[in-house]
């Protein structure tokens, strides 16, 4: 990835400052990727408590803040990895930002990333050699893949549940309306049948029958 070398020492400079004041000040630097830079500021602070093995690598470079919110932390990625065990051929399906690829593959001989968005497969090309990763990187949807994905020891998949617009949670919402109004019409349309059927105050009441146990 190219950065510019003024954007570098923003960040540099700028590493442990508050990154709402920053977005106030921004930079004189015309050269500065002022947008670009928060994201890394802020992405190393949250990383610096989420993924201290990251935060502590030279020239990581974040990814838009959601999918840093969404990635495991290190010490459940580091769990998934025992679980995983090892092998000759690791395949994640939703790679993500890469915080349980980057843990869960550490010992298979063939590490393969599958991740549907470029941005984040030209992150991972270049943040996976950092952290002493050899990967296979290839930008497709897990269906797709998987159409012509060859034999592998562990296969992951762990999916977004919400992207930067929350449009999953907004789609079950309206799912869960869809469902709901018609039963409601059910219930209004039942309420309105047994109104009809009804005997009016001059007509015969209905007989009742009460029966009581014997205890």
């Amino acid at each position: 990835m190219i950065i510019s070398d003024a954007t570098r020492r923003f960040i540099a400079d700028n590493k442990n400052c508050d990154v709402r004041q920053l977005a106030l000040r921004g930079s004189k630097d015309a050269a500065v990727d002022v947008p670009f830079a928060l994201d890394q500021i802020r992405g190393w602070q949250v990383a610096q408590r989420k993924l201290p093995r990251w935060a502590a690598t030279e020239g990581i470079v974040y990814p838009p803040h959601l999918s840093l919110e969404q990635s495991s932390g290190e010490a459940a990625a580091r769990y998934k990895a025992a679980l995983a065990g090892s092998g000759h051929t690791y395949v994640d399906l939703t790679g993500g930002m890469g915080a349980d690829f980057s843990f869960m593959s550490e010992s298979f001989r063939e590490r393969i990333y599958v991740e549907q968005s470029p941005l984040l497969c030209e992150l991972a090309r270049h943040n996976m050699p950092l952290l002493g990763i050899d990967a296979q990187v290839a930008v497709s949807d897990a269906a797709t893949f998987l159409r012509q994905m060859p034999p592998a020891d562990v296969v992951f998949i762990d999916p977004a549940r919400r992207d930067s617009i929350d449009s999953l949670a907004v789609a079950d919402v309206k799912a869960a309306k869809a469902t709901r109004e018609p039963k409601k019409k059910r219930e209004r349309s039942s309420r309105s049948e047994r109104a009809s059927t009804t005997p009016s105050s001059g007509s015969q009441p209905a007989r009742v029958s009460v029966r009581r146990e014997r205890h």
